[in-house]
């Protein structure tokens, strides 16, 4: 059978147990977490999805281990489509609840299916704390602005290196920050670190049209407790006025997904998205110094952890 995969996000709660100054959502629109009722209308979309066999699901946040219970509730429900459809997982997350994150990776690997974990830049960067079981499905992402990117050290790389991460190291900056505070030739260090340690360093500064946006050609639906879908995580933000793209209870994924590709299309033709257009001005300031004082090092660095 021919595999139609299609990518959902679904925004299980807005709430977080950390402060991280980078995070997208400081400021954002909350919307209610989501509730039993909502995942049971979810379920029953999924169940009759004709077209879509393989679902890769982002339990996104927040902080996902707040909605640990509705988690445990989806998964309950999910299991009754093991003979139809596929499922994968993947999850971002502070693991600052160790324990709550391991009870869900057990949760997903019962059933049979597999999960990743994406691990942001905590107060102990050196992840001590996080169990080995968690390290080998997880990546690391370093999130740098002008107040810590001096943490981005060689010691620091090696030891992330040398850990049981069994993903990627990836360094990229805040693109709500104003990245022009910081000297160009802190950054050009940055960018040699990198590519000498081979870390994976995810926005091209060259182009500041490449940021972090999510507007990629993924068949990807991001999906909110309200109902609505929208084209991306960062609708709360209020990112782009027109950037939903359906309701659970109105549109087909099918249909859902057209609507975000036509959107992608009418962006790239009239303008870019809020943290796109942030990070292209902030970065041309001083892209032309990082350029230079890199030596032609910066090429897109694109190098996984070994």
């Amino acid at each position: 059978m021919e595999e139609n995969v299609l990518h959902l996000e679904l925004i299980l709660t807005m709430e977080c147990n950390a402060n991280c100054d980078y995070c997208y959502q400081n400021g954002a629109e909350k919307v209610p977490d989501m509730d039993e009722e909502f995942i049971d209308k979810l379920y029953e979309k999924i169940k009759s999805e004709e077209y879509y066999n393989k679902f890769v699901i982002a339990l996104f946040g927040g902080e996902p281990t707040l909605a640990e219970d509705k988690i445990l509730y989806l998964l309950e429900k999910l299991e009754n489509l093991k003979d139809s459809k596929v499922f994968r997982f993947t999850m971002p997350t502070n693991a600052i609840d160790t324990d709550a994150v391991l009870r869900i990776k057990k949760a997903i690997n019962k059933r049979g299916w597999e999960v990743s974990f994406t691990l942001s830049n905590k107060e102990d960067l050196t992840l001590s704390n996080i169990p080995d079981e968690i390290l080998i499905e997880s990546s690391y992402s370093f999130i740098f602005n002008s107040s810590n990117y001096t943490s981005i050290t060689e010691d620091l790389i090696d030891t992330l290196k040398n850990s049981k991460l069994g993903g990627g190291i990836v360094i990229k900056p805040d693109v709500y920050s104003d990245l022009s505070s910081i000297p160009a030739s802190d950054v050009s260090n940055i960018l040699k670190l990198v590519a000498d340690k081979k870390a994976f360093f995810n926005v091209n500064l060259t182009n500041p049209d490449a940021t972090a946006c999510v507007m990629d050609d993924l068949e990807r639906v991001t999906v909110f407790s309200t109902g609505e879908f929208a084209m991306c995580t960062r609708m709360t933000m209020g990112c782009y006025e027109d950037g939903y793209i359906g309701h659970i209870d109105t549109t087909t994924f099918q249909e859902a997904v057209a609507n975000r590709i036509e959107l992608a299309s009418q962006i790239s033709e009239t303008g870019m998205c809020l943290c796109k257009t942030q990070a292209a001005i902030e970065s041309a300031n001083y892209v032309d110094e990082i350029i230079q004082a890199t030596d032609g090092i910066y090429d897109g660095l694109v190098v996984a952890k070994d």
